[in-house]
């Protein structure tokens, strides 16, 4: 009897984990899509020079960490010494994906008119809005 029982509740537990991890999957693959709509955002912003406007909109945690003239000055010297954004190729991904929140972390190779670099964002993602958590540049 404790065989049959098993083998009844099986296909239902299985099929309900294969389902929730298909949801779970699409969750994060928006995120990805999302996250990666926002660098192409923080690539045309840094273009336009509005730095103030990336301050603005980033997580509290990026504002924390970074004062605000500081974190603007830093853009500012982004844009002159490297130039404007040419072109940017994603190369690798991490979808962190909690109760509480959701990280987005994505390395690009970005090539700008002066130099070529690697970047590092971290976004978190809420709804379908990213806001940057943490950017780094690598020479």
């Amino acid at each position: 009897m404790y065989r049959q029982l098993s083998r009844a509740l099986f296909a239902p537990i299985l099929a309900t984990i294969l389902i929730s991890s298909c949801g779970l999957m699409d969750q994060l693959m928006k995120g990805k899509e999302i996250a990666e709509n926002a660098v192409v955002e923080f690539h045309n912003r840094l273009n336009a020079q509005q730095c103030n406007e990336i301050y603005e909109q980033a997580d509290n945690r990026f504002k924390q960490k970074h004062g605000k003239n500081d974190a603007i000055n830093a853009c500012k010297t982004i844009h002159k010494q490297f130039g404007q954004v040419k072109s940017s190729s994603l190369l690798g991904y991490n979808i962190n994906s909690t109760p509480t929140e959701t990280l987005a972390t994505l390395k690009y190779t970005t090539e700008f008119s002066q130099v070529s670099v690697s970047e590092e964002f971290v976004f978190i993602i809420e709804g379908n809005q990213a806001r940057v958590v943490e950017y780094s540049l690598i020479q």
